[in-house]
């Protein structure tokens, strides 16, 4: 490789580096699997002013760890059946919560909530608890690409009242 492709490699993987990490300060939540590294990533959808989004509060996107961070869109499919956001309804009249559910996973609530700080959170019920969730992991288990088989999901966040960081492992119906 010569010194002038050296310079374009490392050009594009500082890019790459500064678009997630830009786009990091606003993270909601992540899942991670277990097929690869790659991540799909829930943010704040902002204005160009800071505010908030009110038509589509949340924005969903891969993180491509096995691509140098190349950040991509969900297809249609993924939007509508496994990774995207169902039900997206606003709570107040101020806007700064909403309550949604996961198009995969119809059985639970999310919140999302603006904190004191300003900042958004996402918080979902875990037994009696309400935790604030920091990141899904999904265990794949065979299957196909249209119908993978999921062994179980884990749910980690921090419970509100204490601080300390749970998780919670949900099976599937069989």
């Amino acid at each position: 490789m010569s010194f002038g492709n050296t310079k374009l490699v490392l050009l594009f993987l500082l890019v790459s580096w500064f678009e997630v990490s830009a786009i990091e300060g606003q993270m909601l939540f992540r899942i991670e699997r277990s097929k690869d590294a790659d991540e799909i990533w829930y943010t704040t959808n902002l204005n160009s002013d800071g505010s908030l989004n009110q038509d589509m509060p949340i924005k969903v996107f891969w993180v491509k760890k096995t691509e140098n961070n190349r950040v991509e869109p969900l297809t249609h499919i993924q939007k509508r059946f496994s990774y995207g956001i169902k039900a997206m309804d606003s709570v107040n009249a101020e806007g700064d919560e909403w309550q949604f559910q996961l198009a995969a996973y119809r059985n639970r609530i999310f919140k999302l909530k603006r904190m004191a700080s300003g900042l958004f959170k996402v918080f979902t019920g875990s037994g009696t608890k309400e935790i604030a969730l920091t990141q899904i992991f999904v265990k794949f288990d065979g299957g196909s690409f249209m119908f993978p088989s999921i062994a179980y999901a884990k749910l980690i966040g921090i419970e509100s009242q204490t601080g300390i960081e749970i998780s919670e492992v949900i099976s599937p119906d069989k």
